[in-house]
């Protein structure tokens, strides 16, 4: 007999006893046979704090989604850790007030739209309505993606140098990136075969092979990876304590005319939708790429344009707001070099005032002889 266990709609975990090699399906439909309510969706409750609660939902469920990608870039996006962050990540989002609920149906409900038109200047259009309706939330879903590297960041500090920290972060970062599109891989193909009314084991191994990094879509995976890997050390992430951040020649330009904390907030702002929506497109088109290999007729560019201005205006405003708080790299180094010429006069009057002492007990001991 083996065990087997199930995170259930109704938010609990069931463990069952069964006999060995049985399907993920079977699993479930047992579940449900001996505990009929596990299939009953948790309800959501309306809070009287929705747009604090909405805003905390959505730096959760990016800071659990974008853990679960780091997961499936070392692991694949098939292993137990990368699905449970990435069901976890889901149940964060849907954590939101009923008035948001609405909210991001609709936001759905349009995206779908402005998609089967195939044309992406209303995918822009649409991705840009949907941004202005919650401008606050898409920001703190684009920090709370930056988790994995923060933790990098900060943990480093602790015991390595700027460049060792930089390396770390750029490996955590290609995991992350590598990792977010093997998930869009996994999901697409994985909803794609169960609409098609294939088994869940049937789905699971056709999109466990669909985001293989030895697979057909190496390519893309691989892009993807590339892509974290910059975005870590070029992007808002240089922020975060602990990491090493110089600024660019625009960047310097700029400060001399609105100063360096207002040049950093548009520079971080700049940077960062320009990664995230790169990111962000690259991964719409991986999946749709993906989909064309399983022998489904998708548009190669469908939904790519959308998703990346929504990521990329997301971006935008989060690493602004990150550019806005972290003090500037010159007013920090400005203040070191005040500290030490500081310290360097107190050693040097010090010194001074010592040798004095001893010049005059010397000169002392000198008269009584």
């Amino acid at each position: 007999m083996a065990t087997y266990s199930i995170d259930a709609p109704d938010g609990n975990t069931y463990t069952i006893e069964g006999p060995d090699g049985v399907s993920q399906r079977e699993v479930e439909d047992e579940v449900l046979r001996q505990f009929p309510s596990a299939g009953t969706p948790k309800p959501v409750k309306p809070n009287t704090n929705g747009w604090v609660d909405d805003t905390w939902a959505s730096a959760k469920s990016a800071a659990l989604g974008s853990a679960g990608a780091v997961a499936a870039g070392v692991l694949g996006a098939d292993s137990t850790l990368a699905r449970g962050l990435s069901d976890k990540a889901e149940a964060a989002g849907r954590d939101v007030s009923t008035a948001r609920q609405t909210e991001l149906q609709g936001q759905a409900a349009r995206r779908k739209v402005a998609e089967a038109t195939g044309d992406w200047t209303e995918e822009v259009k649409a991705a840009g309505q949907n941004f202005m309706e919650s401008p606050v939330q898409a920001a703190a879903g684009a920090v709370g993606s930056m988790l994995p590297i923060a933790i990098t960041a900060l943990g480093g500090k602790l015991a390595l140098g700027a460049r060792a920290v930089t390396a770390l972060m750029g490996l955590v970062g290609t995991a992350q990136g590598a990792g977010t599109v093997k998930n869009a891989i996994y999901e697409a193909v994985h909803d794609a075969e169960r609409a098609d009314g294939k088994s869940e084991a049937e789905a699971r191994a056709k999109a466990t092979a669909a985001q293989d990094y030895l697979g057909e879509n190496w390519g893309t995976i691989g892009i993807g990876g590339a892509l974290g890997a910059a975005t870590s050390v070029t992007g808002a992430e240089r922020l975060l304590p602990g990491a090493s951040r110089v600024a660019g020649a625009a960047e310097s330009a700029l400060a001399k005319r609105i100063g360096n904390r207002a040049a950093q907030t548009v520079a971080a702002a700049a940077v960062e939708a320009r990664t995230e929506a790169l990111q962000g497109g690259q991964e719409r088109y991986s999946s749709n790429v993906a989909l064309q290999r399983t022998g489904r007729d998708v548009p190669t560019w469908r939904g790519v344009a959308g998703q990346a201005t929504e990521e990329g205006l997301a971006g935008g405003i989060g690493g602004g707001a990150m550019g806005a708080i972290r003090r500037p790299q010159a007013d920090r180094e400005a203040d070191d070099a005040a500290a030490k010429a500081l310290r360097d006069a107190v050693e040097a009057r010090t010194k001074a005032s010592m040798d004095a002492e001893a010049k005059a007990k010397a000169d002392a001991e000198a008269l009584k002889k």
